[in-house]
């Protein structure tokens, strides 16, 4: 396996005809408006503009619990700081559509580092197009939204790109400073920087002259993960992060950490159909791979396997792993001659980005999937519309200064330390809690005598779906009330009630108890809420 000089222009002009420079700058432009579109739908986008606030107010990283009541004095790993921070200035200056630009730019780099290193290795056009598609379909898969995960899948091409230059520069001073820099990116974005190390298999594949590169390559990039705040406790956020938890199961109700294989007999999600080309890889290159390419490459690919039969979140993984190997299959493509052949081809790739953008435009046509800016705190993701009824009722109804303790589901728990900050959540979208406080999210008999509860005791109010074992307890529990109730927009109907503490509302509450429970109605655009639209009613 060898390096070569990317597609000339001649290469592009046959492509895509005498205008191909103006057609690229469409795509880019196509792949912008599809990121600007997205909403901000993701569960956790919440917890990491939380997290980005915290930084950006005291001006350091967090490494003891800020949020959490029920983790008082534990660890705090804000692995991702680099890009939370980001998220939330992009926020807080320019508004929603400050972050939207943010991913609308990521979503041009998807495509921009799969074209570096199209041109680093040597593919013709229509192998490039077709590596920045699958870049991109795993992205809108695995990573649609407002995440750090989407950096993976711009630093990993790459830095896949400077490895493979590595093996050929004269001069290694520039390459070795990018490793650095795009290593150093990684470990202040994601859990998962120790993946920059993987594209320095090819430096077994093929050794390179200059033995010394055989350390330089692994040492600039071992050597970024050192400049972040955390260098000095690597240890410590794997171990906790990784440690086993009651939320994962086996059987877990997080769709993102269930068996890949298992989601993709369920479907519902078109992007884990790459999975089963992935699958193919080694018998679709193994001709074109001598014996030492097969045995490291190999194994890139069954680490892949493993990991994507573990948990579907996987699927970025192994995509970034079998890149080396993706290429070499789509290397064997060549440009179509005939006219007609080509023609279609070209009316295919502009027909595809135009359709990606077209998809993700429905966030203008949404109210609904609209985020509000750090005044409103509105976000749409995915289980928080649900709550919003509830969190305005809140914000009417109680003295912020006062604070509380939620009790809560890990679902709804996620949205509190942004949307409502003057509140501690009981739990939230990390996985990181004790088992005390785990257990109630997992799978259990409904016909056990020994349910367990949420820490309900200590807590102040609790949001809680009406048809779980917690609202029972807490309809009978001597003060406490049930005030408001509203319905989920998400999966099956059902209702979410509100319940406060009576001693807590004396100092936290602007009004007498309502003696029924008020119905918080959800409004056609909630970011414009006012405190008329949650009044009491019925």
């Amino acid at each position: 396996m060898t390096t070569a000089s990317g597609a000339s222009n001649a290469d592009w002009r046959a492509a895509l005809g005498p205008y191909w420079k103006g057609q690229l700058a469409f795509f880019a432009l196509l792949l912008f408006i599809t990121g600007l579109s997205l909403p901000f739908a993701d569960p956790d986008l919440s917890i990491h503009l939380a997290t980005g606030e915290w930084i950006v107010r005291h001006h350091a990283v967090p490494f003891v619990e800020p949020f959490a009541w029920t983790r008082p004095g534990a660890p705090f790993q804000a692995y991702s700081w680099a890009i939370e921070a980001l998220y939330y200035v992009a926020i807080r200056d320019f508004g929603p559509i400050g972050l939207s630009m943010v991913q609308g730019l990521v979503y041009v780099l998807l495509a921009v580092v799969m074209w570096v290193l199209g041109r680093t290795v040597g593919w013709n056009p229509w192998a490039t197009f077709l590596m920045i598609a699958a870049n991109v379909i795993v992205a809108l898969g695995a990573t649609p939204y407002v995440r750090p995960q989407s950096i993976l899948l711009i630093m990993l091409p790459l830095i896949w790109a400077l490895v493979y230059r590595s093996l050929e520069t004269p001069r290694l001073g520039w390459t070795l400073a990018g490793l650095l820099i795009a290593s150093t990116v990684v470990a202040n974005t994601h859990l998962l920087f120790p993946l920059t190390i993987a594209p320095c298999v090819l430096l077994l594949t093929r050794i390179p002259a200059d033995r010394k590169r055989l350390v330089l390559v692994p040492l600039a990039i071992v050597a970024g993960w050192m400049i972040s705040p955390n260098a000095l406790h690597w240890v410590e956020i794997f171990r906790l992060n990784f440690a086993p938890n009651a939320l994962f199961g086996p059987p877990t109700g997080i769709n993102e950490y269930k068996p890949g294989f298992l989601m993709l007999v369920i479907g519902g999600n078109s992007s884990l159909m790459l999975a089963l080309l992935f699958t193919a890889l080694p018998w679709a290159t193994a001709a074109r791979l001598n014996d030492r390419e097969r045995v490291l490459f190999g194994l890139m690919w069954l680490a892949g396997l493993l990991m994507f039969a573990l948990a579907v979140r996987s699927l970025v993984v192994w995509w970034l792993l079998v890149i080396p190997l993706c290429s070499i299959v789509l290397a064997q493509l060549e440009t179509p001659r005939v006219p007609v052949v080509l023609t279609a081809q070209r009316a295919i790739v502009p027909a595809i980005f135009l359709l990606i953008a077209a998809q993700a435009l429905e966030t203008w046509l949404d109210p609904g999937l609209r985020a509000g800016d750090v005044v409103s705190r509105y976000l749409p993701s995915t289980n928080a519309k649900s709550i919003e009824p509830l969190a305005k009722w809140l914000d009417c109804y109680t003295k912020h200064e006062a604070g509380g303790r939620l009790v809560t589901t890990f679902n709804y728990g996620g949205y509190v330390p942004w949307r409502l900050p003057y509140l501690s959540e009981s739990i939230d979208g990390r996985v990181i809690f004790a088992d005390s406080v785990s257990r109630p999210e997992t799978y259990f008999v409904p016909t056990s005598r020994n349910i367990p509860l949420q820490p309900w005791r200590t807590a102040d109010l609790a949001i809680f779906p009406v048809s779980l074992p917690i609202a029972a307890v807490l309809d009978t529990a001597s003060g406490w009330r049930r005030v408001a109730i509203t319905s989920e927009l998400e999966g099956r109907p059902r209702v979410i009630a509100l319940w406060v503490n009576d001693r807590w509302w004396q100092r936290a509450g602007r009004m007498a108890l309502p003696k029924a429970a008020m119905v918080a109605v959800h409004t056609l655009e909630p970011r414009r809420a006012t405190c008329s639209d949650v009044a009491p009613r019925g």
